[in-house]
């Protein structure tokens, strides 16, 4: 009896737990406003997805306006792979400004900690007085 009570509890949570896997993402850019302005910070992301994998919202639970528009576009160009479920997921934007200066565009940097964390860093833009 507790051996079929056991199967059956695996058998159960197994079905239940479907991880999250990324199938398709595309690097951020850091949001030209927000650079010029010295704004950086943390964006938390609300993600609903499809069975299918589509993403079919993304809001912003927190983070500041300059940057919380860039993140919901980018993950609503995400794609994962198919479930059985519609399912939620919350991702955290990080982004971040370093040293040097540049006073032109520089090249943002993505690092991914999937599905869950996005760090996107540039340069400060250089100020000309």
């Amino acid at each position: 009896m507790l051996r079929v009570v056991l199967s059956t509890l695996i058998f159960l949570i197994g079905q239940a737990y479907q991880p999250i896997v990324v199938t398709h993402l595309e690097s951020i850019g850091y949001p030209a406003v927000a650079r010029d302005a010295r704004i950086q910070g943390t964006v938390e992301i609300t993600a609903e997805i499809a069975p299918d994998g589509r993403v079919i919202s993304a809001y912003a639970n927190s983070g500041h306006p300059a940057l919380k528009p860039a993140a919901e576009e980018n993950v609503k160009r995400w794609k994962f792979a198919p479930a059985r479920n519609k399912r939620e997921l919350s991702i955290v934007f990080e982004f971040a400004l370093e040293e040097p200066n540049m006073p032109f565009g520089s090249e943002t940097k993505n690092y991914f900690d999937l599905p869950s964390k996005v760090r996107v860093v540039t340069n400060f833009r250089s100020r000309t007085d």
